[in-house]
């Protein structure tokens, strides 16, 4: 994470995983696939986040 980011002042932490970009899932696209979905949304597009360390301690039983 860089220090003083968009991302940073957006809350997005390290370790963050981003799940969705707007309704779209994120879990088949390249890196190159997400960069370009971010930059033809220009400033306003929504992430759908999972908080890795969150997840870890409250949904681990939860895998099945």
């Amino acid at each position: 994470m860089v220090e003083s980011s968009i991302a940073q002042a957006s809350g997005l932490r390290e370790g963050d995983v981003v799940v969705r970009i707007n309704d779209d899932p994120t879990i088949e696209m390249t890196h190159e696939d997400a960069h370009m979905k971010l930059a033809a949304s220009g400033n306003e597009f929504v992430l759908g986040v999972l908080r890795w360390d969150e997840f870890m301690s409250h949904g681990e039983s939860t895998l099945k």
